[in-house]
């Protein structure tokens, strides 16, 4: 075998396969979870908590559900999210072997995910031919590791047969937290920080969970938790509603009744600093970054009440909505059925503040045909509601902040369906929360954000050979560029075992590849080099097929090469391989005056570097000395005058 030493970028995706042929009965949970310990895209595989339930052939969906770095200040900013990382990154990928609790995949994963800084699981999603769903299908609530995901694989129909809500995920995504009675006296003041410790003595109640860790000491108070509504303030402030595409609405403030007796000392409210709405992901929910997340949960109301009858209706916050993803070819909704991932809504509150909403969740519909399709709902909850209860304060009316409302959810559909409208498709924000009290004005929470339909998804699944993507280098390469009215390809091999011979593949940019030239292995550490006299006008992909001695065989990465008869632009590139932190040369062709743009993107087409330039006429040079760039593969573009010329470098060690 040809010793090909490559960088790896890291990606995965799985969904599981359990075949059945006919009408296969579903219902119930469907699906299993595994919390993923440890990913190597470079060995093409992950470690998990447990194998139970899942075999060779399965597919698998991998999913990063947490894990984005937030700004921590005491400050309007906190919640902000500084750096989503990969969190949201999902993929669906075959297993292809099992060793103790490691999964190794038939295909390359493709995105990166990172267990050490967010939380990520495995989610094994049976494949039926034709299936009809004959009772509700769920799944468990997200517990901080696993859940929250419903995922299922048809490669024929799916057919709703049950009545009312058939799939369901609603509230299962992120928690409310659990309400902490924050201190039962010492009621007279405004607490106005953003983050207070989540216990008695705190001041502020427990934000919700988002797709941010908590951080300590910092788990309650009005700030956001990224898409998590901030908890409501000391005094009985209303909860933040939780985020998705929409952002989540905020909680209300504690308001002064106009028969204030002992709730508002000298007729001022002290309860002014509710907690705010969950930060929208919806920079990230389209067809570029492919990022789907949970709904945010609503922030706690703020609890201190020990009144009889009060605490048996308890302030947290709302449930956000979990994710549905089916691909079918045909989705039969039958007669009345729903399918829903919506967010819920808190608890009524009496005596003290409301919580805030959950956010709706995300369905990813990738389905060709849809028959009678009835109800999909990803809509975020209203926010919590209060009323005075006959044990608070001598049936003084009280005024206590009501909970913001969650924001709404996204329905992605694979084309264009006609399914629309309310009574159709439902991604409205959830509405502000209520003060039911006579005298009261009503609250100041505000609405969730609306969510969104998209179209055209495309869910990423690997069809791409193991180690295809950037692995640590060993200095081999494969390379091309237009020379004149040809194409030149070079590469270098540094161990050569029981090698026959080389085949030079040719593709179109959406063609199948073929033959072009075909070399003896020289048997030994080699450099080839060979010229396609005959490319296609546009881009072609080029690799090498090596093929052993016993016949076995395997392909390297893809070379792009842009062919632009009478245009030359690009002579060379060097060095390449290069070393990181080292200069990188281009030398161009004689040209008219004008500007040249260079432009260098990571393998997942990230741009690393782009600069600009005015040349005289003439032969150019151009050199790009910041090159700190990660080891892998990157691709590089030279454009001038409406010509663009495309090339590969590795960067090494």
């Amino acid at each position: 075998m040809v010793k090909v030493a490559r960088k790896l970028i890291a990606a995965c995706f799985l969904i599981p396969c359990a075949i059945a042929f006919g009408q296969t009965p579903i219902s119930g949970t469907v699906n299993s979870y595994y919390s993923v310990t440890g990913v190597s895209c470079s060995a093409n595989e992950v470690t998990v908590s447990s194998v139970a339930g899942l075999s060779v052939g399965d597919k698998v969906i991998i999913m990063q559900m947490t894990g984005v770095q937030m700004d921590q200040s005491n400050t309007a900013s906190f919640g902000l999210v500084t750096d989503y990382q990969y969190a949201g990154n999902y993929e669906v990928l075959t297993i292809d072997a099992i060793s103790g609790t490691t999964i190794h995949f038939q295909y390359q994963i493709l995105r990166d995910y990172d267990p050490a800084t967010g939380v990520v699981q495995l989610i094994r999603m049976p494949v039926y031919t034709n299936a009809s769903v004959v009772a509700q299908i769920t799944c468990p609530a997200w517990n901080g590791s696993t859940g929250g995901v419903i995922a299922i694989e048809c490669s024929g129909t799916l057919t709703l047969s049950s009545s009312g809500p058939v799939i369901v995920a609603d509230g299962l995504g992120f928690q409310g937290s659990t309400v902490v009675q924050n201190n039962a006296t010492g009621c007279g003041s405004n607490w106005p920080n953003y983050y207070y410790p989540n216990t008695a003595a705190g001041r502020g109640a427990p934000k919700g969970q988002g797709i941010a860790a908590f951080i300590a000491n910092k788990e309650g108070g009005k700030g956001p938790q990224a898409t998590g509504g901030g908890g409501g303030n000391d005094h009985n402030a209303g909860g933040g509603g939780g985020a998705q595409y929409g952002a989540g609405g905020n909680g209300g403030v504690r308001e002064c009744p106009p028969t204030a007796g002992g709730f508002c000392p000298g007729g001022v409210s002290t309860g002014n600093h509710p907690g705010i709405g969950g930060y929208s992901v919806s920079s990230l929910i389209d067809n570029t970054d492919n990022r789907i997340f949970l709904g945010g949960a609503g922030g706690a109301g703020h609890d201190n009440n020990t009144n009889a009858g009060c605490e048996a209706i308890q302030s947290k916050g709302g449930n956000g909505g979990g994710i549905i993803i089916i691909r079918a070819n045909t989705f039969d909704f039958g007669a009345n059925q729903d399918v829903s991932a919506i967010g819920t809504k808190p608890p009524l509150a009496a005596c003290d503040g409301s919580g805030g909403g959950g956010a709706g969740g995300i369905m990813l519909l990738d389905v060709t045909t849809f028959v009678n399709p009835k109800r999909l709902f990803t809509n975020g909850a209203k926010g919590g509601d209060n009323y005075a209860g006959a044990s608070c304060a001598a049936g003084s009316p009280t005024c206590m902040g009501p909970g913001g409302g969650g924001g709404g959810g996204v329905l992605w559909f694979k084309g264009t369906p006609a399914i629309g409208g309310s009574d159709l498709a439902d991604v409205t924000g959830g509405l502000k929360g209520d003060q039911n009290n006579a005298g009261c004005g009503g609250g100041t929470a505000t609405a969730g954000g609306a969510g969104v339909i998209l179209n055209n998804l495309v869910i990423t699944e690997s069809s791409t050979s193991p180690n295809a993507c950037a692995l640590p280098v060993e200095l081999d390469y494969f390379h091309g560029k237009q020379v004149k009215e040809k194409i030149e390809l070079t590469w270098f091999s540094a161990l050569e075992i029981n090698c026959d011979r080389y085949e030079v593949q040719r593709a179109a940019e959406e063609g199948a590849f073929a033959t072009v030239a075909e070399v003896k292995s020289s048997g030994s550490k080699s450099s080839y080099d060979i010229t396609d006299s005959d490319p296609a006008e546009g881009m072609n992909l080029y690799r090498l097929k090596q093929i052993d001695l016993d016949g076995r065989f395997t392909y390297s990465d893809q070379v792009a090469v842009n062919y632009a008869p009478g245009q030359s632009l690009l002579k060379s590139i060097y060095p390449n391989p290069l070393e990181s932190g080292t200069e990188l040369t281009f030398i161009l062709f004689n040209r008219e005056a004008g500007d040249i743009s260079f432009r260098v993107m990571d393998i997942l087409g990230k741009p690393v570097c782009i600069e600009e330039k005015y040349f005289e006429s003439g032969k150019a040079v151009h050199v790009l000395q910041r090159t700190c760039w990660p080891e892998g593969v990157y691709f590089v573009t030279v454009s001038a005058a409406g010509q663009t010329v495309s090339s590969r470098i590795i960067v090494a060690k």
